[in-house]
């Protein structure tokens, strides 16, 4: 255990086997050791005597030599016997420092790799290997595997009731096919759906979410339905609710509404009068002159950068009434 810049102490461990003419030490466990770290050799009727790590071979074998030596140099330790009570040990000390060059070359795997290792390894340093097994423990429950000789495909299921009704699937299933994935993204809005492999985006077979980035950053995710598989890929822009609630004396439109009063922009003449009204995400602004409605903007907010304008100018009876078409609608002027 290191704590800030300082290896903590290791009180003694009793040598299980005698030491070599090598320098191996041999105990019950070495997953305190580390190299370079200097420990205090004791048996009965020897002085006690410092040595410093060279190599922590095994979990059960490290090698010394003397201190502040090169790591290739060993220490006769054979002196050192079970029969004598032999003990390794280790006092508080501070960590050795590595050049920040040697660090870096150290991250690396050698050629032919030549790239930054991420590596799993035990606590003894050891490579995890078919012999090295990743360690795993089960604390609840038991598990038991006979022989297995099959290939699977594995995926993330979304069914339930499949395939009787009352069975609930866990996170991961074995399957015969994949889910596909679709994209969509619209300035700050993503849409993404997923389905079966084979599935058209005309089909009812989609799960469909929205995904609308805020100025200020933040993601606001919402689903269709109650995340069934039923939705068609092509109808996603219609089957959400606004992209942003809108309050029509808020900042979303304080900005659109000075530029629809401008009657230079709007080329409409003269007018006396502009009244705008709101409904829903759509605004609608009528323009009047001596009482006649003269022309209308229909304005649909979609989101911040996303605004539809549609701008009508009427032509009007002499009374003021606007004139209409055959099919009743208002006589538009091209």
């Amino acid at each position: 255990m290191a704590i800030e810049r300082v290896w903590k102490q290791i009180k003694a461990i009793p040598f299980v086997a005698d030491g070599t003419e090598g320098g191996i030490v041999t105990v019950e466990d070495t997953k305190h050791f580390k190299v370079k770290m200097a420990v205090v050799l004791k048996a009965d009727g020897i002085e006690p005597k410092r040595y410093e790590i060279k190599r922590v071979l095994s979990n059960s074998q490290l090698i010394l030599g003397p201190e502040k030596e090169p790591i290739q140099k060993r220490s006769n330790i054979s002196i050192y016997t079970v029969a004598l009570n032999s003990t390794i040990e280790a006092p508080e000390q501070e960590r050795p420092k590595i050049p920040p060059a040697d660090y870096e070359r150290a991250t690396y795997e050698e050629e032919p790799v030549v790239a930054k290792r991420v590596i799993p390894v035990n606590r003894y340093g050891e490579l995890n290997s078919p012999d090295n097994p990743l360690y795993a423990q089960l604390t609840d429950g038991e598990i038991n595997i006979g022989t297995v000789n099959a290939e699977l495909e594995v995926r993330l299921s979304h069914k339930d009731n499949f395939p009787d009704a009352g069975d609930v699937r866990d996170a991961v299933n074995v399957v015969d096919n994949f889910l596909i994935k679709r994209f969509e993204k619209i300035n700050n809005i993503t849409y993404e759906g997923l389905a079966d492999q084979g599935s058209l985006p005309s089909e009812a077979k989609w799960r469909i979410t929205r995904t609308i980035k805020q100025p200020n950053g933040d993601l606001i995710t919402s689903i269709v339905g109650d995340t069934s598989y039923d939705q068609v890929w092509n109808d996603r822009a219609t089957l959400f609710s606004p992209a942003t609630p809108i309050d029509f004396f808020d900042r979303k439109w304080e900005k659109i509404l000075p530029i629809l009063n401008n009657a230079n922009f709007l080329k409409l003449g003269n007018f006396d009068a502009v009244v705008p009204s709101f409904s829903g995400n759509i605004a609608t602004i009528n323009y009047f002159e001596s009482g006649a409605n003269i022309a209308r903007i229909t304005v649909r907010y979609v989101h911040e950068l996303d605004w539809d304008m549609n701008l009508e100018s009427f032509i009007n009876d002499t009374n003021g009434d606007i004139l209409l078409d055959d099919d009743e609608s208002p006589l538009i002027l091209e």
